[in-house]
């Protein structure tokens, strides 16, 4: 009787098969992709599935629909409409294309912020007093250079991701050409595209940024495909230190070699509720020892040496 019901939810069923997911599965056997094709179904008794593959550059259309019988799915591959197939082609070709720019020259990102390409008029950096700002001017210059658009307001605002990702796709029309080719294939396929796997699969990152500040990290692009996003573990400052991405990665000894240096990372400690204090002491180089406090909070003490 339960199956009867289901079938004659299949027949009145106001699902449209134009509406499909978009599963990504990358060298994917077909036991694997019924496997996703069927997780991705969940309890509709009808739907279809467009199913992308980016290592080798394919794109197949299923149908699942629970059979009246027994109640299991039934998984069967469908024809592609030949626009639709032309509009991924046009997509895997654009990549290939972004891939080689980007692998020819590996600091095109970089060249937007280094030459001045990335407006920083948007930035939203909100007023930080709870930082100590370090006057020593005994500490060398050293490699590292002060900059309104260095890693830690890279990291900070999102503003500066987003006018960089929009300045690349402004400056090389191979950029653009990607994601017009992307947004083409979405439209022709009316396909519901959920979060993909940007981290390489996508759009060929994670890319490199190097900063004028002399700091760097990997990108990728943001799962709505709008901005970059920084990959974990990848931000490094100009004095190697590797950049927390939250309270808790504030633990630890972190060296400066520059005044603007221990200052940009004290007031970007700020903004995760880090305090900062130091001592009164003349010193060649900047350490800051980081501990959890008891009462949960962490603290940040400049040493003396």
């Amino acid at each position: 009787m339960k199956y009867l019901i289901l079938w004659l939810l299949i027949l009145t069923s106001p699902i449209s098969l134009a509406a499909s997911p978009l599963i990504e599965c990358n060298s994917c056997s077909y036991n694997r992709i019924k496997t996703k094709v069927i997780q991705s179904a969940g309890i509709k008794p009808l739907s279809t599935h467009y199913v992308i593959d980016f290592s080798n550059q394919s794109l197949k259309y299923f149908k699942a629909k629970i059979d009246d019988e027994n109640g299991v799915y039934e998984v069967s591959q469908l024809s592609i409409d030949s626009n639709i197939n032309d509009a991924i082609n046009d997509f895997f070709s654009a990549r290939s294309s972004l891939q080689q720019m980007l692998t020819n020259d590996p600091n095109l990102i970089s060249n937007l912020i280094n030459d001045g390409h990335v407006p920083v008029s948007n930035f939203n950096v909100p007023l930080l007093t709870n930082f100590y700002t370090l006057d020593i001017a005994s500490i060398s210059t050293g490699a590292c250079t002060a900059s309104d658009k260095g890693i830690y307001d890279f990291l900070s605002t999102s503003s500066f991701r987003t006018n960089t990702f929009n300045a690349m796709k402004t400056y090389y029309p191979t950029a653009q050409s990607f994601f017009n080719t992307w947004n083409r294939f979405v439209a022709a396929s009316n396909a519901s595209v959920g979060v993909l796997s940007v981290e390489g699969g996508w759009f060929a990152l994670p890319q490199t940024i190097n900063f004028p500040d002399g700091g760097r990290a990997d990108v990728i692009v943001s799962s709505d495909g709008n901005s970059f996003n920084v990959l974990d573990g990848s931000a490094y400052d100009c004095d190697n230190n590797e950049i927390p991405t939250t309270a808790g990665e504030f633990q630890g000894n972190f060296n400066f070699s520059t005044n603007d240096g221990y200052d940009a990372f004290s007031e970007y400690g700020a903004s995760f509720g880090v305090t900062f204090s130091a001592p009164v002491c003349r010193m060649e180089f900047l350490m800051t020892s980081c501990v959890k406090k008891s009462s949960g909070r962490y603290e940040c003490r400049l040493q003396c040496n």
